[in-house]
């Protein structure tokens, strides 16, 4: 059967359709594969038994400076 358009004017269809190229698709499979460079596969076990290194790791450190009311209040004591 030679390709055909169906609906008229629209998709084309048939042995002899030629496929384009789907930027799209080579899109997402390359961010597939950087995705599988980027985070590698963890099991579930390992990510239980180290949570609590996990957690520390991702945490993010004590502020060192002081809060604005703490430093309202010296300002107050200073006049």
């Amino acid at each position: 059967m030679k390709g055909v358009f169906f609906p008229p004017g629209d998709t084309r269809f048939g042995e002899d359709a030629d496929r384009e190229a789907s930027l799209w698709r080579e899109l997402s499979f390359a961010l597939h594969l950087v995705r599988q460079a980027v985070n590698p596969p963890l099991e579930m076990k390992e990510c239980l038994n180290g949570w609590r290194g996990i957690a520390e790791k991702l945490a993010e450190p004590p502020r060192k400076r002081k809060g604005q009311m703490v430093m309202m209040g010296d300002y107050e004591n200073q006049k």
